[in-house]
């Protein structure tokens, strides 16, 4: 499907009566979006948010950890009534422990997606200055199943440089 978009697109300047050639390249977004300041500066705020509530739910666990490790030894000791509430609040706490581990994924997931979708419009608004600028006719996605293309069709770099000008 995309050859045959490629092979219109070729044709149509020729059929309009136009001298331009068509003027291709492809960026690897993804490239950009792992070398450039900004995306290397959001991924580490998603590491150091991703840390803080990995150490959040390892206290909360070390703290169930204990809490069973003392029911353990005060069992023999306990009243049935005593080791059933004590067994409640290690399972409530079990409970807390899950939903704080769901949300706290789902919150990271939820952050990440923000964060990075923001670089990618601001990478796609460089890529169409680019484009327009050296007057290209097309610039393709290098994940968009490019099967072949030489390397002086490959922007990245220009990208990526244009990109970290920008701030």
């Amino acid at each position: 499907m995309g050859l045959v978009a490629l092979a219109v697109l070729g044709t149509a300047g020729g059929a309009a009566g136009q001298d331009t050639a068509l003027k291709l390249g492809f960026v690897d977004v993804q490239k950009v979006l792992n070398e450039s300041g900004r995306g290397k500066e959001a991924k580490g705020k998603l590491e150091k948010e991703r840390d803080a509530k990995q150490q959040e739910i390892r206290a909360r666990e070390e703290e169930i950890k204990k809490l069973e490790a003392d029911l353990q030894k005060q069992s023999p000791v306990l009243s049935e009534a005593a080791r059933k509430e004590r067994r409640e609040a290690i399972t409530h706490k079990i409970r807390d422990l899950r939903r704080v581990f769901e949300d706290s994924n789902r919150d990271l997931q939820k952050r990440e997606t923000e964060l990075l979708n923001e670089i990618l419009r601001e990478i796609r608004r460089v890529i169409v200055a680019y484009g327009k600028e050296h007057q290209y006719t097309l610039i393709l996605e290098a994940q968009s199943g490019i099967i072949y293309a030489s390397q002086g069709a490959d922007l990245t770099d220009e990208i990526l440089a244009d990109f970290n000008k920008r701030k």
